[in-house]
């Protein structure tokens, strides 16, 4: 069963959401398999959903698509016992991709600076309340 999204995770972490949208399945997939690496505690809790591969890419139909994630930004995954990288790090996007990250301010900067290590990101806009950000970022191939 499913923790339920509104609650903090299990672990007394710090839930993060993240928004990944105008980009296809294979790049959506490659970003949050990259978070999903990062951040395994809310992965394992099927808080991560990865696109299938034959999901429709954008404009197939007449809606946008938006996946998203909800992470604990608290808990960072160990390195590969092997020391080879997660697949998802060996992987590179394809374009350009936007990604909207939203939860406390460390927490939002811990996620950006995750997906800084594996794509060139460019801050697009952020707005910040008492003790929320909401940042949007453009990711590029590094």
């Amino acid at each position: 069963m499913n923790p339920d999204p509104l609650q903090a995770p299990a672990t007394g972490g710090h839930p993060v959401t993240v928004l990944v949208s105008n980009c296809g399945p294979h790049d959506a997939r490659t970003v949050l398999g990259r978070l999903a690496s990062v951040f395994p505690e809310r992965a394992a809790a099927d808080q991560v959903a990865v696109p299938a591969e034959d999901s429709p890419a954008p404009g197939a139909s007449e809606r946008p698509t938006v996946w998203t994630a909800d992470l604990d930004a608290g808990a960072s995954a160990e390195p590969p016992a092997s020391g080879a990288p997660p697949q998802a790090a060996k992987e590179g996007i394809e374009g350009t991709v936007d990604v909207s990250v939203q939860g406390a301010p460390q927490d939002v900067a811990t996620v950006r600076a995750a997906l800084a290590d594996a794509f060139s990101v460019r801050d697009s806009r952020a707005a910040a309340g008492d003790q929320e950000q909401d940042v949007e970022l453009r990711l590029g191939p590094h």
